[in-house]
């Protein structure tokens, strides 16, 4: 397995990198900022299946503070300050790819 670590980002933004219709698997979130309660975990998105739903939903996860979890096959863990990312060979390729295109973004690869 390889892994990519990206910097701190909007979580929208990170979900732009991938494809609409990827399945999203929450095993656990977490949002400080949500305007009606104050805090939201993964139950709060339990009807969410593809990275559409997050993209399509009218809410920017300002306050995310955790998010382990897979979108399609890449297996995804973000800490407050990074997002881990880790895959196969031929998924880091194409993720590379998207990244590039993205000069004000920092991130390392295999480390």
């Amino acid at each position: 397995m390889n892994e990519i670590l990206i910097q701190n980002i909007p979580f929208k933004l990170f979900l732009s990198f991938f494809s609409i219709q990827d399945e999203v698997k929450i095993i656990e979130l977490g949002d400080t900022w949500h305007p009606a309660s104050g805090f939201v975990d993964g139950s709060y998105f339990k009807d969410f299946k593809t990275v559409d739903d997050f993209l399509c939903v009218d809410y920017d996860f300002q306050g995310l503070v955790i998010f382990i979890g897979q979108i399609g096959s890449y297996s995804i863990k973000y800490d407050g300050e990074y997002y881990h990312l880790s895959g196969s060979d031929k998924e880091m390729a194409k993720l590379k790819e998207v990244l590039r295109v993205h000069k004000n973004i920092t991130w390392q690869y295999n480390l």
